[in-house]
């Protein structure tokens, strides 16, 4: 299935409400990427391209159900702090909803992504981090973030990774803060003159010019 949005400024506002709706879509968004995207159900958003946020609007998505957002690439907001709810915290015995996804964090803002599903909600996920901004990962669910890759965010930001239940089994963990280095200037210390001579004195005895006397004539 295609489905071509109309070119930009025109809205591109896509539905995939109830079982497969949009199963393995391919869905050519406006030039600018901009769109929106409602979805809800098993694989009902599975295997798709979301659209890009608004840039500066904080944006939270949502993909609760089982297998809902399995597979598929999800854009933040690139200025924006964004939230990624994969799993609805045990509610309903949901599995794998963003399993196999790759998450596109702001570039500028901070990110916290939740992987709270019953079973692997994050299992396989490939994360990126914040270039500016904090990023928090949450693995407290069994094989939530099963060999999840994550590419975290660099110093100083902060990077929070939370597990139970095997939920970060394989994951590769951020890296831990470097600490402060003190520079201390140390101080001078005066060199001890040695007492005894490096070389024997190389003063020579003076040399005394014998006179010359001319023979008379």
């Amino acid at each position: 299935n295609t489905l071509h949005c109309p070119p930009d400024p025109h809205v591109c506002a896509v539905e995939c409400i109830g079982k497969n709706a949009c199963h393995d879509a391919t869905i050519n968004w406006p030039s600018s990427g901009l769109g929106s995207l409602s979805h809800s159900g098993l694989w009902s958003a599975d295997n798709i391209v979301f659209p890009r946020p608004d840039p500066n609007t904080p944006t939270t998505i949502d993909c609760p159900g089982n297998w809902e957002c399995q597979s598929s690439t999800i854009y933040c907001p690139t200025d924006a702090d964004c939230n990624v709810h994969c799993g609805d915290g045990g509610t309903n015995d949901n599995d794998d909803s963003c399993r196999f996804a790759t998450i596109y964090c702001p570039v500028n803002g901070n990110c916290d992504i939740q992987c709270r599903g019953l079973y692997g909600s994050c299992d396989r996920s490939t994360i990126y981090c914040p270039t500016n901004g904090n990023c928090n990962l949450n693995c407290q669910a069994e094989y939530a973030c099963y060999q999840a890759v994550v590419e975290w965010a660099p110093q100083p930001y902060t990077n929070n990774l939370t597990c139970s239940y095997f939920g970060c089994a394989g994951i590769n963990t951020p890296a831990p803060t470097a600490p402060t280095l003190r520079t201390t200037q140390r101080p001078t210390t005066a060199t001890t003159p040695t007492s005894a001579p490096t070389s024997d004195p190389t003063t020579s005895a003076p040399t005394t010019a014998s006179p010359t006397t001319a023979s008379p004539t």
